[in-house]
């Protein structure tokens, strides 16, 4: 298996450190759909994700799941459970066979302790996390689907850029977007038409990545992520 920190947060942490991260690691695997933190959870943890995807999110009153986010191999969660002593805020749950690296509060908080340099890499996580959620709260109060699903491919692509196509279907862009699916393919399709993006089964490709900017940028101003 790979490393796990060829991208994401992980590839930010110096080798020695991320080394003691490990030792310090209870590592769990999950088959595909399983449950790993339900929403509510109490227990605080930090977790790496070294393999396949973590899907957050939560059900809404009417049944439907609502994604808040897709985590990826280098990618981390569950800081802020330690840091604040909340509940967790959403389930979480594996997507394909997912291998997951869990740190108890305790030994996270050691591992602060001891690694000050962490400090700063965790601020500028939850400074992105935070815009990134502002946004999202932002685009819902203002913007029409079509400009959200545009944003949301835009996003993805710019966290992900290991392959040409994204790897995402249709009914995950609506979990995404709190949207129905029919409604969601109307927007892609008005994307389609303006040669912007085309579908494929299981995967949406942008045509022209650059195009999509400045369409959407003529219509509405879009943030710079925080490095």
């Amino acid at each position: 298996m790979a490393t796990g920190r060829e991208r994401g947060f992980l590839s930010l942490v110096p080798e020695t450190v991320f080394a003691r991260m490990q030792s310090m690691a209870t590592q769990m695997r999950y088959d595909d759909g399983q449950l790993i933190h339900p929403r509510g959870e109490k227990k605080p943890a930090f977790s790496m994700v070294r393999k396949g995807r973590v899907r957050l999110g939560s059900v809404s009153p009417c049944g439907a799941f609502v994604e808040f986010g897709m985590l990826r191999a280098g990618d981390v969660y569950g800081e802020m459970t330690v840091i604040s002593g909340i509940a967790r805020i959403h389930d979480s749950y594996a997507v394909g066979p997912t291998v997951v690296d869990h740190i108890s509060a305790e030994r996270f908080k050691l591992l602060l302790d001891e690694n000050p340099e962490l400090q700063s890499l965790f601020l500028r996580l939850m400074a992105r996390r935070l815009q990134h959620a502002y946004q999202r709260i932002d685009d819902i109060l203002r913007l029409p689907l079509v400009d959200r699903v545009g944003r949301h491919l835009l996003d993805v692509r710019r966290r992900h850029r290991d392959s040409a196509a994204i790897k995402l279907t249709q009914s995950e862009v609506a979990e995404a977007m709190a949207s129905s699916r029919v409604s969601v393919s109307k927007a892609l399709s008005q994307l389609s038409a303006l040669g912007l993006v085309d579908t494929g089964y299981g995967q949406i490709f942008l045509q022209d990545e650059a195009g999509l900017k400045d369409w959407l940028g003529q219509r509405h101003a879009l943030a710079e992520p925080v490095a």
